[in-house]
């Protein structure tokens, strides 16, 4: 299928967009964001911590009613 992509007017995040463009890539082999060090250098994570992230410091965003305590 070759239908063009298109984003909301809302959103203007060029790098979300760009991630979101290779992601929905159909050929695996073009898919990937080059693996985790190239992902984490894109510029969408800029102030991102990784660190906290696998030291698992960070408290998600949203969690489901079902997990809930």
């Amino acid at each position: 299928m070759k239908t063009q992509l298109s984003f909301p007017s809302f959103a203007t995040d060029e790098a979300a967009k760009t991630i979101i463009k290779k992601l929905l890539t159909k050929n695996i082999q073009t898919r990937s964001l080059g693996g985790l060090t190239s992902t984490r250098n894109l510029s969408y994570f800029d102030g991102f911590d990784w660190e906290d992230l696998y030291q698992g410091k960070m408290n998600p965003p949203y969690i489901p009613k079902k997990f809930k305590k």
